[in-house]
């Protein structure tokens, strides 16, 4: 499970780069975490049922240096790595939406600014030719 998963993790991180503001990129980073986290949970389970086993071998008949063979730290360190990439560039994609949400709103707001002078000047002339 642990290897599909990260398999199916690089898949949506891939499809994440190439469309990171599409339509599909909040379910496929929802999809991403799911599948990290279910990566991480699995992990636990392993590294939990590898204690057990070291704490008593003799009751699973298995030898404690069979199980050590299994290194699994380089994996779960790869998907934090790919993980903290990935929170790293969204929130990168944030800022940058914020800025030009940002420049947005303040042509938005010299607009409304220049219609209210342009009232103003309206409102005067016609009182000037009510008069």
């Amino acid at each position: 499970d642990v290897e599909k998963n990260l398999i199916k993790s690089q898949n949506l991180k891939k499809q994440l780069e190439k469309k990171p503001n599409g339509t599909d990129s909040n379910f496929l980073k929802d999809q991403l975490k799911s599948t990290l986290k279910s990566i991480k949970d699995d992990l636990e389970d392993l590294d939990e049922t590898i204690n057990v086993i070291q704490r008593d071998p003799q009751l699973f008949s298995t030898k404690q240096q069979s199980q050590q063979n299994f290194d699994y730290q380089p994996q779960l360190q790869k998907v934090h790595l790919n993980n903290k990439s990935l929170i790293e560039n969204e929130q990168q994609q944030q800022q940058l939406l914020f800025k030009t949400q940002d420049k947005q709103l303040d042509g938005v707001y010299n607009t409304v600014v220049n219609l209210k002078e342009v009232a103003h000047v309206m409102g005067r002339e016609i009182d000037d030719q009510a008069r």
